[in-house]
């Protein structure tokens, strides 16, 4: 197996096992459990608030953690720590400290922190890991794979959650989640920069010079895609909270549970979907098509846990095809040499707007909120559709034209 294959399967591996433990520390299962614990709403959506917050400004302040030699090193560092944090929810499920909403606060922001480290250095590794023009297929494997896993967790879960009390189901979920994150560092660790297989795009990382963050703001392609990304992120925080939504609207933990299995078959489908035919449409009309399935939205509002969990799987869906276009067009687009700096730019908007979108939830009604998100995510489905070159070209690989490396599909 050559290196650049190997990769590519330790990349999958950590990722599945990564993505099932942040369903554990964030999203439906996290809100769930929190009121279960009983917080109120107004400090669950607080929570979520914070969270993003900390992350868009850890992922500002540590734009260039990637940089360097041994990203991957690091990337699988921080992983450690983030699966040990699972086991301080322990003593919440066992009913000490429940009311203590700061420590609990303070263990996700922890968790933040080093979940937005992780994210800088997903972003850098495909350049030095295998060929940039694999990574379409490999997050769609990637989310195939999660999405499998994730529903037969949720669909465990859905079973006993009416036998167990959750704040006690949790209490086994927890432990499990750090040991895969520590299984998911473990993969990491085990990369190997693959310089010979993928030497021109490791040229770009390696040779480069460093580039400052700030100077994104001198590329136009940045005020392009400014209201594309805070929009998309406005619209997946929106998504991020539908299960305290579902909950407000007078729908209990049994429907909240099942939203865990549905979001898993409706990112199953998106993923394989968008894996099938990535080699023969452009990312920009997957895009489009997964952010228009957010027209579904209103069905929300019909007070049917049918049409609720109808809408809530063809919203997953779309935002699931989107997760994977966006990136696998940008990592073809942007030069190594400034991934770094931009794709920090690209999450501090798409986390931002998440952050505006957790921020307002607790202020506005259903409909209003449900509404805005719709409108967000369609504007921003054809600002990326509209856009029909996305190349950040640096000045240093202006001068280097066999390193440009553009999808053929743009």
């Amino acid at each position: 197996m050559s290196r650049i294959q190997r990769n590519k399967v330790l990349a999958i591996v950590s990722s599945v096992l990564r993505t099932l433990c942040v369903l554990c520390a964030t999203g439906t299962l996290f809100q769930t459990f929190l009121s279960s614990v009983g917080f109120s709403e107004k400090q669950i959506y607080l929570n979520a608030t914070l969270v993003q917050a900390v992350n868009v400004g850890t992922i500002l302040l540590f734009s260039h953690f990637a940089d360097g030699k041994r990203p991957h090193l690091r990337s699988a560092l921080v992983q450690i720590p983030n699966g040990l944090l699972f086991l301080a929810y322990l003593p919440f499920c066992l009913g000490q400290g429940a009311s203590s909403f700061l420590l609990l606060t303070a263990v996700s922001l922890l968790q933040s922190v080093c979940t937005a480290l992780n994210t800088v250095c997903e972003y850098k590794l495909p350049y030095l890991l295998y060929k940039p023009t694999d990574y379409a297929t490999v997050q769609a494997i990637i989310g195939v794979l999660s999405a499998a896993a994730t529903f037969g967790i949720g669909e465990l879960l859905h079973y006993l959650e009416a036998r167990v009390p959750y704040d006690r189901l949790m209490l086994y979920i927890f432990p499990i989640a750090a040991l895969f994150f520590a299984l998911a560092g473990v993969a990491a660790l085990f990369y190997s920069v693959a310089v010979k297989e993928c030497e021109q795009e490791n040229e770009a990382v390696t040779r480069a010079p460093r580039i400052s963050a700030f100077s994104i703001f001198r590329r136009p392609v940045f005020y392009l895609l400014l209201p594309a990304n805070l929009l998309r992120g406005f619209a997946s925080g929106v998504v991020t909270v539908l299960a305290t939504v579902a909950i407000s609207l007078g729908f209990g933990a049994e429907l909240t549970t099942r939203m865990v299995s549905l979001s898993a078959v409706a990112n199953l489908v998106g993923c394989l979907l968008f894996g099938l035919v990535s080699r023969y449409l452009s990312p920009r009309i997957s895009i489009l098509v997964g952010s228009l399935c957010f027209l579904s939205l209103p069905l929300c509002l019909e007070g049917s846990p049918t049409l609720f969990l109808l809408a809530y799987a063809v919203v997953y869906f779309g935002r699931s095809i989107v997760d994977v276009a966006v990136p696998s067009l940008l990592v073809c687009a942007v030069d190594a040499d400034i991934a770094g700096p931009y794709n920090a730019w690209r999450m501090i908007l798409h986390n931002g707007g998440t952050l505006l979108a957790t921020a307002i939830a607790s202020y506005l009604s259903p409909k209003m909120l449900l509404l805005l998100a719709l409108g967000g995510s369609v504007v921003s489905g054809i600002s990326f559709f509209a856009i029909r070159l996305l190349r950040v070209a640096s000045p240093w690989l202006s001068r280097k034209p066999h390193l440009l490396h553009l999808h053929k599909g743009k």
